[in-house]
C-alpha cells in the first residue's frame, strides 16, 4: 500500500499527550471500516484546543464520527470540523473538557 502521504515523523508531534495519535495502520475503534488514516497537521492553540487535519486512504468507506471517537477521552472532547470536497480530508478539533483545565 502506498503511504507516501503521511508524515513519517508522527513520533515528533504528540498531540496534547493524553489524545491518540492515527498512525499508518488500521484503527481498532474503526472495526469493520478498510480504513487507514493519519495526522497530517496540528497545532494547539492557546485555549487549550488542537486543530487537526486527517487524512484517510479510504474516505469511502470511512465513518468520521467512529473516527471522531477515537479521540475521545475523560478528558477530551473531539468536535467534527468539516471534510474537503474529496472526502479524502477531515479537520477537528479537540478541546480539555472543563473538569480538567486547571483554574
Amino acid at each position: 500500500m502506498e503511504n507516501s502521504h503521511f508524515n513519517q515523523v508522527l513520533g515528533s508531534f504528540p498531540v496534547l499527550e493524553k489524545i491518540p495519535t492515527l498512525l499508518q495502520k488500521p484503527v481498532l475503534l474503526l472495526t469493520g471500516l478498510s480504513c487507514v488514516a493519519g495526522v497530517i497537521t496540528g497545532h494547539m492553540q492557546e485555549d487549550k484546543t488542537t486543530t487537526l487535519h486527517i487524512m484517510f486512504s479510504d474516505s469511502e468507506n470511512t465513518n468520521y464520527k467512529k473516527a471522531l471517537d477515537c479521540f475521545k477521552s475523560d478528558d477530551i472532547k473531539p468536535v467534527f470540523i468539516n471534510v474537503n470536497p474529496e472526502n479524502r480530508f477531515i479537520k477537528i478539533k479537540l478541546t480539555e473538557t472543563s473538569s480538567n483545565i486547571k483554574k
